[in-house]
């Protein structure tokens, strides 16, 4: 039986607009309403659609928006381009600058540099172990890592026959991104979504720290990816609260995210966001 592949989606279906917070998420500062920024839970950059208003300082949307620039400018930058996701950057002049990018792969040994129209559907992303914290183990202080993870778009084939026949044979894939920022970033969606369905007030945050860079060393305890690959889902990114039975994590708030789960091969990720009080 052929497999069914969902149609391509640059947004998500699933939209929601939250309460207004009034108070920055990240570092729990008091803002004016009029200087707090709308907070996509999942980047607008990634089809995100879960807003919650009032919700980030101008300071630490910069901390936030760097990490999330570096996933969507680097590593998911070959799905954005080849799907047209949602970008701040508009008009004929950058419309113009998207045409001449280019890729890097690998081509029997060289690194060699292709246009964006004939690089292969391919998602590159990172899987992890299973957070320390649920395992009941104490933090182990090791810089964050993790496995690549493969996901296949539509037409992979077509392209990479393609490819191989007009470069080389022996091709390779390069992963250009960060471990860490994208345990960042699955930590900004877990938390703010457990702010966005709990409330602010009613829980004691685990991932500040890591969020704003403070404290990095604690991403293998409270982030870390599911075993196995889920079903593919018929939404571009499923997000969703775990009941805490499911791991006999008492207390604690654990988030499940799975970015672009319509598409084969994509790991879904649990996320430690804190405590119930």
């Amino acid at each position: 039986m052929a497999e069914i592949i969902p149609p391509p989606l640059a947004r998500m279906k699933r939209r929601h607009l939250y309460a207004p917070v009034g108070s920055c998420i990240y570092c729990l500062g008091d803002g004016l309403p009029g200087r707090l920024t709308l907070e996509h839970i999942i980047p607008e950059s990634l089809g995100g659609m879960l807003e919650l208003p009032e919700a980030s300082c101008h300071d630490c949307q910069a901390i936030t928006g760097a990490f999330e620039g570096e996933n969507a400018g680097r590593l998911f930058r070959p799905i954005r381009r080849q799907f047209n996701f949602p970008s701040k950057s508009r008009g004929k002049a950058r419309r113009e600058q998207r045409k001449k990018e280019t890729f890097v792969i690998r081509v029997n040994g060289i690194n060699r540099n292709i246009p964006t129209a004939e690089y292969p559907g391919l998602i590159t992303s990172f899987v992890f172990r299973l957070p320390t914290i649920l395992l009941g183990l104490p933090p182990t202080g090791e810089s964050f890592s993790g496995g690549v993870s493969l996901g296949i778009l539509p037409e992979f084939g077509e392209r990479f026959n393609a490819l191989r026949a007009k470069y080389g044979h022996h091709v390779e894939f390069l992963t250009p991104g960060s471990a860490e920022a994208v345990g960042r970033l699955l930590a900004k969606i877990g938390y703010a979504y457990a702010v966005a369905k709990i409330g602010l007030n009613n829980f004691r945050p685990l991932l500040l720290g890591i969020i704003r860079n403070q404290d990095p060393y604690l991403l293998h305890h409270l982030v870390g990816s599911a075993v196995g690959t889920p079903a593919v889902s018929e939404d571009l990114h499923e997000i969703e609260l775990l009941p805490a039975e499911s791991f006999g994590a008492g207390k604690l708030i654990v988030v499940k995210i799975r970015l672009f789960s319509n598409y084969p091969g994509i790991a879904a990720h649990y996320v430690v966001a804190g405590e119930r009080l």
